[in-house]
C-alpha cells in the first residue's frame, strides 16, 4: 500500500464514522513478531493476528475464528510477545514512527 502502512489503515477503521466500518473485523499479518508490534495491533483495535509465512491450517483456524466473532490475538503467549523480532522483513521508517506513537500513548482508537 503506497499511501499508508496496515497499521495506519487500521487506525482509520477504528476511527471511522461510519459505524459498519469502524467494526470491521481486521485481521492483520505481518513478518515481523515482536512484542511492540503486537501490543500496537492490540490498542488500535486489531482482531486478529497472523504472521508470515502463512500456515495453512492456522490461517484457517484464525479465519474462521474472526467468523464466528472470536478475537485472535491470544493465540500470542507472553513467551511470543517478549521475543525478538522473527521474520526477514524490514520495518518502514512510517510503521516505526506509528508504533512509536501508540507506544508512547500518543494515540488513542
Amino acid at each position: 500500500m503506497p499511501l499508508l502502512c496496515g497499521l495506519e489503515l487500521l487506525e482509520k477503521i477504528r476511527r471511522s464514522d461510519n459505524k459498519r466500518i469502524g467494526q470491521l473485523p481486521v485481521l492483520v499479518m505481518t513478518s515481523l513478531l515482536d512484542s511492540q508490534t503486537l501490543d500496537v495491533v492490540r490498542k488500535l483495535g486489531g482482531d486478529g493476528l497472523l504472521q508470515k509465512p502463512l500456515d495453512k491450517e492456522n490461517t484457517l483456524s484464525v479465519i474462521l475464528d474472526l467468523i464466528a466473532g472470536k478475537k485472535c490475538l491470544q493465540r500470542f503467549s507472553a513467551r511470543d510477545s517478549d521475543c525478538s523480532p522473527s521474520g526477514e522483513g524490514v520495518i518502514s521508517p512510517t510503521l516505526r514512527r506509528l508504533i512509536k506513537t501508540v507506544a508512547e500513548g500518543k494515540r488513542t482508537k
